[in-house]
């Protein structure tokens, strides 16, 4: 089990659906490439396996994946759903059809699962992509 190592400027490559409604203030700074969850005080954070979905406590918090990120506290964070292509990484890590999760280490991306009962948030579908696949929860 490893994080993977994220391109310096990950970016969109393709998106089937429009990203989540709205815009969100980010409660952290948010690196670029990072699973993200909009806490109940309205604010984003970064996702990480500590922090559990309110209704489903085997998930890690998660609600969409921000690509740009947050370079200050209260920028406006976007987060894209399902179906959304991320160019994530400019080395060969990535596993076509491995799931990818919510790491033990916030805003990172696992190459395996990290807590009992997650799901997977993405799915390699490239050696340097990835696609959202995990619908909030």
């Amino acid at each position: 089990m490893a994080n993977i190592t994220k391109a310096t400027a990950p970016y969109l490559v393709d998106r089937r659906i429009e990203p989540k409604a709205g815009s969100w203030p980010a409660a952290e700074i948010i690196p670029v490439g990072s699973p993200c969850y909009v806490h109940t005080d309205g604010k984003v954070y970064k996702s990480i396996t500590t922090t559990t979905s309110p209704t489903l406590v085997t998930l890690a918090a998660y609600d969409g994946f921000s690509i740009l990120g947050a370079k200050a506290i209260g920028d406006p964070v976007t987060l894209e759903g399902p179906g959304t292509r991320v160019h994530i990484t400019e080395t060969t890590g990535i596993i076509i059809g491995n799931g990818y999760w919510i790491s033990a280490t916030a805003a990172a991306i696992s190459d395996a699962i990290v807590l009992a009962g997650d799901r997977p948030f993405a799915v390699g579908v490239s050696a340097t992509d990835i696609e959202i696949c995990r619908n909030p929860g």
